[in-house]
C-alpha cells in the first residue's frame, strides 16, 4: 500500500518514523507515520481524535493502514520552534502567534462537544504558515466528556502540574503550555520558564508578564478558563500600545 509513495525525507524517533512522501499519481505531500511496536494505542488515539477535527489548521488523516500506520496530510511551514531560535520575535509578532494558537484551538473544538485537549503543546508542534498557526501531532490528546480525564503524557517544560498527576486534563493544560511558548518567545535570556525566570527578566514588560502567568498558575482554576479570555487580553494590551504609541 505504500508503494505508492516516494519518500523524500525520513527521521526516525523513539516510538514512530516519519517520513515526508510524495503521492506518485496525484503529487499530494502526505506525512507517513509508522509507529514502533508497543505504540499502536498512540496510533490509534491519533486516528480517533483527527476524525473528530473539521479545522483547516490541523492535519487531515487520509488512510489507516493495519495498526500502526498513519497516513496524513503534511503541513506545510516552519515550527515555531525554528522560528524562537532565530529570536525574531518582538512583542506585537508574539502576541500575534500566541492569538493564532488560541484562534486554532478554538476552531479545533468548534464541532466537537466536548474538549479536545492536546497535551502535548509546544513549538515544534506549531507549523507557521502564511501568517496563520497550524497544531499537528495529536497522539497523546484527549478528548473530554462527562468524568474527569488524567493523564501523564507530555514534554518537561511544556506539561502542566496536572499533567503530573495533580489534577484532571482540560483545555486548562493546554492554556499553560501557550504560556510557557508566550514566555520563550519574547524572553531574551532564553532560561527555561519558571516564576523566579519571570521575575528577574527585565526586558518583559508588566502587562506580558501578567498575561504568562494568567496562563501558568500553578492551579488550573486560577489560569484562564478559555483561549477566548487569552485572546481578549491580548486584544487590550495591544490596544494600549497603539494608543500610547
Amino acid at each position: 500500500m505504500l508503494n505508492k509513495y516516494s519518500v523524500i525525507n525520513s527521521l526516525k524517533k523513539k516510538n514512530k518514523t516519519l517520513m515526508i512522501c510524495n503521492n506518485k499519481f496525484t503529487g499530494e505531500k502526505v506525512m507517513i507515520k509508522i509507529y514502533k511496536q508497543g505504540f499502536e494505542a498512540n496510533c490509534e488515539n491519533e486516528r480517533k481524535v483527527l476524525s473528530h477535527i473539521k479545522s483547516k489548521r490541523a492535519p487531515k488523516l487520509i488512510e489507516a493502514i493495519e495498526d500502526h500506520i498513519n497516513i496524513i496530510s503534511y503541513v506545510e511551514g516552519e515550527t515555531l520552534d525554528q522560528l524562537i531560535r532565530k529570536n525574531i520575535f518582538g512583542k506585537d509578532y508574539a502576541l500575534e502567534i500566541t492569538r493564532q494558537i488560541c484562534m486554532t484551538l478554538e476552531e479545533i473544538n468548534l464541532d466537537y462537544k466536548h474538549d479536545i485537549v492536546h497535551c502535548d503543546l509546544k513549538p515544534s508542534h506549531i507549523i507557521l504558515n502564511q501568517g496563520k498557526a497550524y497544531i499537528i501531532d495529536f497522539e497523546n490528546a484527549v478528548m473530554g466528556g462527562d468524568d474527569p480525564i488524567y493523564s501523564n503524557y507530555g514534554t518537561i517544560g511544556y506539561a502542566a502540574p496536572e499533567q503530573y498527576g495533580l489534577d484532571s486534563i482540560s483545555h486548562e493544560t493546554d492554556i499553560y503550555a501557550i504560556g510557557v511558548m508566550l514566555y520563550e518567545m519574547i524572553a531574551t535570556d532564553k532560561n527555561t520558564y519558571s516564576d523566579f525566570s519571570i521575575d528577574q527578566n527585565n526586558y518583559i514588560t508588566l502587562d506580558l508578564k501578567s498575561i504568562v502567568r494568567n496562563c501558568t498558575e500553578h492551579k488550573k482554576c486560577n489560569r484562564y478558563d478559555n483561549v477566548s479570555s487569552l485572546i481578549n487580553d491580548i486584544k487590550l494590551v495591544n490596544n494600549f500600545w497603539k494608543q500610547t504609541c
